[in-house]
C-alpha cells in the first residue's frame, strides 16, 4: 500500500532532489508558494518550498527500493523512527494540495486561520485581553496586529498562537 513519507533534504536543494527521485520513478510532492523577495532595494515575486529542506515521497515500502531514496543527490535522509520510515497521513497531503492555486502554488491564507482586517484579541503576555486588528501576515506565521493605545495606533509583531479572534 502506497504511503506518503518526510524526506529531509540538504540546505536549499529541495528541487534537486526533487528531480533525482522522478529519475528513481518515485512520485513526489514538494509544495512550495509565492513569496514576496526583498533584495537590494529591489522587490520580486519568486517560488519557495512550503517546508524548506523538505518534500514527501508516495511510496510503497514493500514494492519499491525506498532504502535509495537516502543516497539520491540532494537528499540528506528519509525521516525515521527504529529504521522505519514514518508514514505521514494522507489527509495532511491531501490538505496542502486542496489549498493550491491553478498553477501548483499553496495559498498561504488558506492554511492560515487569520487575514489581514480581522479583528483580533490577545490572549496572553502583556497585551492580553487588548483588542487589535491584522495588519500584516508574514511567511514565518507572525501577525502585525494595530491597536489603540492611549489614544494612537500600535502596531505589534506577535504569533499567531498569541492572538485568537475577537467576538463581536
Amino acid at each position: 500500500m502506497k504511503e506518503w513519507f518526510a524526506v529531509h533534504t540538504q540546505s536549499r536543494k529541495e528541487i534537486n532532489a526533487r528531480q533525482n527521485l522522478l529519475n528513481q520513478s518515485f512520485e513526489v510532492y514538494l509544495p512550495c508558494f509565492k513569496r514576496l523577495i526583498r533584495h537590494a532595494r529591489q522587490k520580486h515575486w519568486g517560488i519557495a518550498p512550503l517546508f524548506p529542506r523538505y518534500l514527501f515521497v508516495h511510496t510503497d515500502l514493500g514494492a519499491s527500493r525506498w532504502r535509495a531514496i537516502n543516497s539520491t543527490i540532494g537528499v540528506d535522509h528519509l525521516i525515521c523512527q527504529n529504521d522505519r520510515p514514518v508514514a505521514i497521513d494522507e489527509q495532511v497531503i491531501s490538505d496542502i494540495q486542496n489549498c493550491e492555486d491553478p498553477k501548483g502554488h499553496v495559498q498561504l491564507h488558506r492554511l492560515f486561520p487569520f487575514s489581514v482586517g480581522d479583528s483580533v484579541q490577545f490572549v496572553e503576555g502583556a497585551l492580553q485581553d487588548h483588542r487589535g486588528q491584522i495588519s500584516e501576515i508574514s511567511e514565518q506565521q507572525r501577525v502585525a496586529v494595530l491597536f489603540n493605545m492611549l489614544g494612537r495606533e500600535v502596531e505589534v509583531l506577535v504569533g499567531s498562537d498569541e492572538i485568537v479572534r475577537a467576538a463581536t
